[in-house]
């Protein structure tokens, strides 16, 4: 009998749904990383059995062990989870830069800039009595 979606803990699919946008690690024995793994799994197979809305997603997700071979099942190793392609994704942007359209690009770099000065007394004009109390000198 196959398990189903609802049988699985709701922060296993959280999981998923959150490494499908950012590298996760999470340190363990080396047999709690292989089993969790398995469980991962078999949520996605499950989600694809039943269609679920979010397993285009999570079909996405690299589940890894660090390193793949330990000496023993209690050794402590890396289990992570991060949106197929992070690596080569770094690499194309290590080595041709930002790929967006320029019209993007523009949007992203002006988001941030202010469109309209302070008023004229907002402003600080004398550096000193910023970084002393009061405008004082502390001696």
């Amino acid at each position: 009998m196959a398990i189903s979606v609802s049988a699985f803990p709701p922060e296993f699919l959280d999981l998923l749904i959150q490494a499908s946008k950012q590298r996760i690690k999470f340190t363990m024995p080396y047999n709690e990383a292989v089993s969790r793994r398995q469980w991962l799994y078999r949520l996605r197979a499950a989600m694809k059995r039943e269609n679920h809305y979010a397993y285009n997603t999570c079909a996405l997700v690299v589940i890894r062990i660090h390193p793949d071979k330990p000496l023993k099942k209690t050794d402590i190793v890396e289990l992570t989870l991060e949106p197929r392609d992070t690596d080569f994704a770094a690499v194309i942007a290590s080595q041709l830069g930002d790929l967006r359209p320029q019209e993007e690009k523009q949007e992203a770099s002006t988001n941030d800039i202010p469109t309209e000065d302070p008023p004229e007394d907002e402003v600080e004009t004398d550096l000193f009595s910023m970084f002393t109390k009061d405008g004082e000198d502390e001696e």
